[in-house]
């Protein structure tokens, strides 16, 4: 049996088998125990009729003048069972035996041949004996008489192997009883476990299905909530991770092949009507291929950023102040452009969060204001303690940075995808720029198990808000995601 469901019956089975096989020799050992206590009881209380008859004598009270009276007395006064018998032995000749038939043959010369082996004048010799296909055990008790030489035996024999031939009997009832109900429960096993195995062999072939152009096909999962059902839908979300996953690297080259492709081609054309023997064309065409390349770096460079952004090293937390990660922002902005940057934090307290990244995102959010708002812009930057925030109130405490301005604001029709990756707002005025830097900011918040939020109006000016939850970053909300 090579699959899972074979070997897990197997294992199911062989316990079952050993199970049965300890009870039933158990059952056996205390039934064989309880045959040989009850021949070795029925022994004793025939020995014990032997000594009440020896000490009351005749039947007018008179002693017993000789062991062969005494023998005699005993013989006539007990009637052995159908499952034993008596015999009286004097001078090494048995002279009585109970009439009737028995079940065990007294008078048989291989049991004669070892009562004499046995037989002892000072004590009474209890033994099983074996002889032809019987096995008997076997009580020897001396008895002699004051007065008289002769040397008498009163000789018990029980028959053990009647009764270990029913227990034997019922071993071998029972074994085929069990050996029948594990053959039962193997049938009616194989049928549950194939039941309950169908999801496992579903995922199976779901899973041999799925390659990277077709990761459609999903288990059935049936909503019992058990183990096989949860696993079957934690399949189905690894798939659906999986295939959110290709289509965003999908969507990530070709956006960056597309954005690529642009300075490429400029360089390209550039190089081929430059003319060589113009020296002021050379110099004029080096000029526009060289702010081409490092167009191309800054790609380049966000483009690995956004991808060290699924890596779980791509931020390193550690306790900070939030006032002065919020003055350090200002700081560094002020030197980004001509507008005014002014810092209105009401906190100071520390969370546990990257500074360099945190920054890094604030300042991005400070260079698309200096880009897209005209020199005399205010731009206001903050930070807040919440007990819940309105926008995302799962995420319980957190800190809120904002970065707000009173500029020209961003068209309705644009913000729905002003986080994805390559968007240039249309009021960039011919600036050039990445279209990355919103996605790094999203990509920020998300490593923090935070969010990035607009709130934007056209000529009202915009704020960027980034929720950062106090406690620890959550591993689940994967980074990369800019929905």
């Amino acid at each position: 049996m090579s699959s899972f469901r074979g070997r897990t019956l197997l294992v199911v089975l062989s316990t079952i088998f050993a199970g049965l096989v300890i009870a039933g020799g158990m059952s056996f050992a205390l039934q064989a125990k309880s045959a040989s206590d009850r021949a070795n009881q029925e022994l004793e209380d025939e020995i014990e009729d032997l000594r009440t008859v020896s000490a009351a004598g005749h039947d007018d009270g008179s002693p017993f003048e000789s062991v062969s009276d005494l023998l005699y007395s005993a013989m006539t006064a007990d009637v052995p069972s159908a499952s034993e018998s008596f015999a009286a032995m004097i001078d090494d000749e048995i002279v009585y035996i109970p009439a009737g038939e028995r079940s065990i043959d007294i008078t048989h010369p291989d049991l004669v041949a070892q009562m004499h082996e046995l037989k002892s004048p000072a004590r009474t010799v209890t033994a099983d004996v074996g002889f032809g296909a019987e096995l008997v055990r076997m009580a020897i008790v001396p008895v002699t008489v004051p007065g008289d030489d002769a040397q008498g035996y009163f000789i018990i024999v029980y028959d053990l192997g009647l009764f270990y031939e029913e227990v034997v009997q019922g071993a071998w009832i029972y074994a085929g009883v069990s050996l029948f109900s594990v053959i039962v429960v193997g049938v009616l096993g194989a049928g549950v476990m194939a039941r309950m195995l169908r999801p496992v062999h579903e995922i199976n072939e779901v899973a041999e299905r799925a390659d990277a152009n077709d990761l459609g096909a999903r288990v059935e999962v049936s909503g019992s909530g058990d183990e096989i059902d949860r696993l079957g839908a934690s399949f189905n979300s690894m798939l659906d991770r999986v295939q959110d996953g290709i289509e965003e690297q999908r969507r990530f080259l070709s956006d960056a092949g597309h954005e690529l492709k642009t300075p490429l081609t400029i360089i390209r054309g550039n190089l081929e009507v430059c003319d060589e023997e113009d020296p002021a064309d050379v110099a004029e065409t080096r000029t526009l291929v060289l702010d081409e390349v490092d167009r191309m770096s800054r790609i380049v460079q966000d483009l690995s950023l956004l991808a060290a952004a699924g890596h779980a090293d791509f931020i390193r937390i550690g306790p900070e102040s939030v006032a002065s990660i919020v003055s350090e922002v200002a700081a560094k902005a002020s030197n980004l452009g001509p507008q005014s940057f002014t810092v209105a934090t009401s906190i100071d307290t520390e969370m546990v969060i990257d500074r360099q990244r945190i920054q890094q995102a604030l300042l991005q959010l400070c260079r698309n204001a200096v880009v897209h708002t005209p020199p005399e812009t205010n731009v206001v930057i903050s930070a807040a303690a919440v007990a819940q925030p309105e926008t995302h109130p799962e995420a319980g405490a957190a800190v809120v940075f904002r970065v707000a301005d009173d500029g020209p604001g961003i068209p309705y029709d644009e913000q729905p995808h002003i986080f994805d990756r390559f968007r240039r707002g249309s009021g960039s005025g011919g600036t050039e720029g990445s279209g990355l830097g919103l996605a790094i900011v999203s990509a920020i918040a998300r490593a923090h198990g935070g969010w990035v939020d607009l709130e934007s109006a056209p000529g009202r000016g915009s704020a960027f808000t980034l929720v950062i939850p106090r406690t620890p970053w959550r591993k689940d909300r994967l980074p990369w995601h800019t929905s």
